[in-house]
């Protein structure tokens, strides 16, 4: 009993070393990840599109349309590195719950993981609950920055509550004009005032 103990323990050692290995050195690609997830774990690249002017949940001058939106739980996040163009951060995401889902771009499985090199200046540390806005970019999600992903409290924080309300409203900002404290705590308020500002001008 003791030497099965003893082979269980090594065996469950080098997996997991083979596992924060593989996190910190595979580029991050969908050839890569379908390599080395198990079966039974369905894990998804997300682009990080770190050229576009803003990040976070209101961007554009109207509001830019989600391509997803969903809560989860932030597993792993590896050392910067610094690329040719921009600075990368990867990170690693369980999907908790999925709030929108664009033309089904987000493709659910029981055990499903986000991955990224977006994670740079995500405010969020491992074993957070986050809050993540998805984009479309070339017909396949993306994210723009650290302000996609919001860190939460739990599941009924209110910035939760408000990006439903959001959501339900086809992304009206209007819906949400009262919460703009809300967002303003979060250095997003600038932001939603703008969106509103080009809402109210055309509505």
């Amino acid at each position: 009993m003791y030497y099965f103990k003893k082979f269980t323990f090594i065996i469950t050692s080098i997996a997991l070393i083979t596992v924060s290995l593989c996190l910190m050195y595979c580029k991050g690609t969908k050839s890569d990840l379908s390599k080395t997830a198990s079966p039974n774990v369905n894990t998804l690249n997300i682009n990080y599109t770190y050229w576009w002017d803003q990040t976070g949940p209101f961007i554009g001058n109207c509001g830019e349309k989600y391509g997803a939106v969903f809560l989860g739980t932030l597993m792993n996040l590896q050392q910067p590195i610094q690329k040719e163009n921009y600075h990368s951060k990867e990170g690693l995401i369980r999907i908790d719950s999925v709030l929108y889902n664009q033309k089904n771009l987000l493709q659910i499985k029981k055990n499903t993981f986000i991955t990224s090199d977006c994670f740079i200046d995500v405010q969020a540390k491992e074993g957070d609950l986050v809050l993540v806005f998805c984009y479309i970019y070339q017909n396949e999600l993306s994210i723009p920055g650290g302000k996609s992903i919001i860190k939460l409290d739990d599941v009924k924080d209110p910035l939760v509550l408000s990006t439903i309300k959001y959501l339900q409203a086809n992304q009206n900002p209007l819906i949400i004009e009262e919460d703009l404290y809300l967002w303003s705590k979060e250095g997003l308020g600038n932001d939603l005032k703008q969106v509103l500002h080009c809402r109210k001008m055309f509505n």
